[in-house]
């Protein structure tokens, strides 16, 4: 099952979220060999900012763990009240394939933004 969790993220600021992934049985799921894709958009458009294992996730193996991190430059190009989000976990060598966290985003604009 999903889990929902929503979040606001400043306009032009960093976003750091770390997350533990735990499994019905209450320990944590080991990510090794795992990838994962964060994908930002409002509700009317394709993807504004994309995260990946490669830039902006960070899994951290059989500890479970799942940085998430969104730079400055990346959260200025927002433009939306309030948009949605889903976090997706991958497997390729199983072909496993999960949405992890999904939810909406609330873009708080301060008064430089």
């Amino acid at each position: 099952m999903t889990a929902q969790y929503d979040f606001t993220l400043g306009k032009s600021e960093s976003f750091d979220r770390p997350l533990t992934w735990y499994g019905g049985d209450g320990n944590v799921i080991d990510l090794t060999g795992m990838t994962a894709v964060m994908t930002i958009k409002d509700d009317e458009s394709d993807a504004v900012v994309v995260l990946t294992s490669e830039a902006g996730i960070t899994l951290g193996g059989e500890a479970g763990t799942i940085e998430l991190s969104i730079t400055p430059v990346q959260s200025a190009e927002l433009d939306f009240i309030t948009g949605r989000y889903d976090l997706m976990i991958y497997k390729a060598s199983s072909n496993y394939a999960k949405r992890l966290i999904d939810g909406t985003v609330t873009l708080a604009r301060g008064s430089t933004s």
